[in-house]
């Protein structure tokens, strides 16, 4: 819960073009310890630019599903037919997810190689702004009021 509230906050607070150098100086007390934070820093930007492809690709995929569906007859219990289709049909529409998504790593990973690869992480963010002073603020009455403060 802690983690998704967190990304919840970076995403709200930061737009989306800036959340890798927000990472890179969220994160710079960690390479004190030898982490590999660019390396995950340029793991989460790729990953966040590709979302709206995600999206893409699973409204192409429910829509086919769509279009596929047979209807069918109500009954008060599914029988095993129609439990093994429904199994069978998501294990189709798996399937595809994970290839369609493999073919867009890869052609993704041949666009970033003919670029000349992976370079050096984002320039840092300029700093925190009024915004941001206001949610810290909002955090640690939340916190207060939670632990009773």
């Amino acid at each position: 819960v802690v983690l998704i509230a967190a990304a919840l906050l970076v995403g709200w607070t930061t737009p989306l073009g800036e959340v890798s150098p927000a990472l890179a100086r969220l994160t710079a007390p960690l390479r004190r310890l030898r982490l590999p934070i660019d390396e995950w820093i340029l793991a989460v930007g790729l990953a966040i630019r590709c979302l709206p492809l995600l999206v893409d690709e699973t409204r192409t995929l429910v829509a086919v599903r769509r279009l596929r569906r047979r209807p069918e007859a109500t009954r008060s219990r599914p029988s095993r037919r129609v439990v093994r289709s429904v199994a069978r049909e998501a294990h189709d529409l798996l399937t595809t997810a994970v290839v369609v998504s493999l073919r867009r790593a890869r052609d993704l990973a041949d666009a970033i190689e003919a670029r000349g690869g992976v370079g050096a992480p984002s320039p840092p963010v300029t700093g925190p702004r009024r915004r941001d002073a206001m949610l810290l603020v909002a955090m640690v009455i939340v916190v207060a009021v939670t632990l009773g403060l």
